[in-house]
Protein backbone atom coordinates (compact mmCIF):
# COMPACT_ATOMS: atom_id res chain seq x y z
CA UNK A 1 0.00 0.00 0.00
CA UNK A 2 0.99 3.58 -0.88
CA UNK A 3 1.00 5.47 2.51
CA UNK A 4 1.95 9.50 1.17
CA UNK A 5 -0.93 11.43 2.32
CA UNK A 6 -2.17 14.62 1.36
CA UNK A 7 -4.98 17.24 2.72
CA UNK A 8 -7.60 18.31 0.27
CA UNK A 9 -11.12 20.68 -0.21
CA UNK A 10 -13.44 19.02 1.69
CA UNK A 11 -16.99 18.12 0.19
CA UNK A 12 -18.44 21.44 1.46
CA UNK A 13 -16.27 23.42 -0.78
CA UNK A 14 -16.43 21.72 -3.89
CA UNK A 15 -19.24 23.44 -4.96
CA UNK A 16 -21.78 22.34 -8.04
CA UNK A 17 -19.59 19.66 -9.72
CA UNK A 18 -17.78 17.37 -7.34
CA UNK A 19 -17.14 14.97 -9.96
CA UNK A 20 -14.35 17.34 -11.74
CA UNK A 21 -12.48 19.49 -9.00
CA UNK A 22 -8.40 20.09 -10.07
CA UNK A 23 -7.12 20.54 -6.36
CA UNK A 24 -4.72 17.90 -5.70
CA UNK A 25 -1.41 18.56 -3.67
CA UNK A 26 0.11 19.91 -7.19
CA UNK A 27 -1.08 21.92 -9.97
CA UNK A 28 -0.23 18.80 -12.50
CA UNK A 29 -2.49 16.33 -9.62
CA UNK A 30 -6.62 16.69 -11.08
CA UNK A 31 -9.66 14.74 -9.76
CA UNK A 32 -12.61 13.65 -11.82
CA UNK A 33 -14.41 10.73 -9.87
CA UNK A 34 -15.50 10.22 -6.65
CA UNK A 35 -17.38 7.92 -4.72
CA UNK A 36 -18.61 7.78 -0.63
CA UNK A 37 -19.77 4.77 0.74
CA UNK A 38 -21.06 6.29 4.05
CA UNK A 39 -20.54 10.07 5.88
CA UNK A 40 -17.09 8.91 6.31
CA UNK A 41 -15.34 6.79 3.80
CA UNK A 42 -14.65 7.40 0.47
CA UNK A 43 -12.48 7.44 -2.23
CA UNK A 44 -11.65 9.94 -5.20
CA UNK A 45 -9.55 9.05 -8.65
CA UNK A 46 -7.64 11.33 -11.15
CA UNK A 47 -4.78 11.92 -13.41
CA UNK A 48 -1.16 13.18 -11.77
CA UNK A 49 0.58 14.94 -14.41
CA UNK A 50 3.86 15.68 -12.35
CA UNK A 51 6.59 13.90 -13.50
CA UNK A 52 5.24 10.78 -15.06
CA UNK A 53 1.66 10.53 -16.21
CA UNK A 54 -0.15 8.21 -13.35
CA UNK A 55 -3.97 7.15 -12.75
CA UNK A 56 -3.96 7.83 -8.64
CA UNK A 57 -6.70 6.83 -6.41
CA UNK A 58 -6.85 8.41 -2.59
CA UNK A 59 -9.09 7.25 0.53
CA UNK A 60 -10.57 8.98 3.12
CA UNK A 61 -11.92 8.07 6.53
CA UNK A 62 -12.50 11.06 8.14
CA UNK A 63 -15.36 12.79 5.96
CA UNK A 64 -13.33 14.50 3.88
CA UNK A 65 -10.86 16.05 5.11
CA UNK A 66 -7.25 14.05 4.87
CA UNK A 67 -6.84 11.62 2.14
CA UNK A 68 -4.03 8.51 1.94
CA UNK A 69 -3.07 7.31 -1.24
CA UNK A 70 -4.33 3.72 -2.38
CA UNK A 71 -3.74 3.12 -5.99
CA UNK A 72 -1.67 4.72 -8.47
CA UNK A 73 -0.53 3.30 -11.89
CA UNK A 74 2.17 4.85 -14.12
CA UNK A 75 1.07 3.13 -17.21
CA UNK A 76 -2.53 4.40 -17.17
CA UNK A 77 -3.55 8.12 -17.92
CA UNK A 78 -6.80 8.22 -16.08
CA UNK A 79 -9.49 7.04 -13.92
CA UNK A 80 -12.82 7.10 -15.71
CA UNK A 81 -15.15 5.57 -12.99
CA UNK A 82 -15.07 3.91 -9.32
CA UNK A 83 -17.57 2.11 -7.04
CA UNK A 84 -17.20 0.76 -4.22
CA UNK A 85 -20.22 -1.47 -1.95
CA UNK A 86 -19.07 -1.07 1.22
CA UNK A 87 -16.08 0.02 2.70
CA UNK A 88 -14.18 -3.08 1.76
CA UNK A 89 -15.35 -4.11 -1.63
CA UNK A 90 -14.99 -1.87 -5.09
CA UNK A 91 -13.54 -1.10 -8.41
CA UNK A 92 -11.91 1.03 -10.49
CA UNK A 93 -12.23 1.71 -14.39
CA UNK A 94 -8.72 3.02 -15.79
CA UNK A 95 -8.63 4.26 -19.71
CA UNK A 96 -8.57 1.50 -22.00
CA UNK A 97 -11.14 -0.30 -19.92
CA UNK A 98 -8.94 -1.81 -17.53
CA UNK A 99 -10.78 -3.02 -14.23
CA UNK A 100 -9.47 -3.24 -11.16
CA UNK A 101 -10.98 -4.82 -7.78
CA UNK A 102 -9.78 -4.41 -4.32
CA UNK A 103 -11.73 -6.61 -1.19
CA UNK A 104 -9.83 -4.88 1.46
CA UNK A 105 -10.36 -1.03 0.95
CA UNK A 106 -7.74 -0.60 -1.50
CA UNK A 107 -4.94 -2.21 0.57
CA UNK A 108 -4.53 -4.29 -2.26
CA UNK A 109 -5.52 -4.28 -5.72
CA UNK A 110 -5.95 -6.79 -8.79
CA UNK A 111 -7.12 -7.00 -12.55
CA UNK A 112 -10.64 -8.05 -12.78
CA UNK A 113 -11.95 -9.91 -15.72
Amino acid sequence: MLTQSIVVLTRETLGSNPDSFPYGENEYEHFYRMHFVNSSVGFIGGTNHAETISADVYKTTDGGETFTQVYSNGGAEEITDIFFINENYGWIVLDYDVVMRTVDGGENWSESN
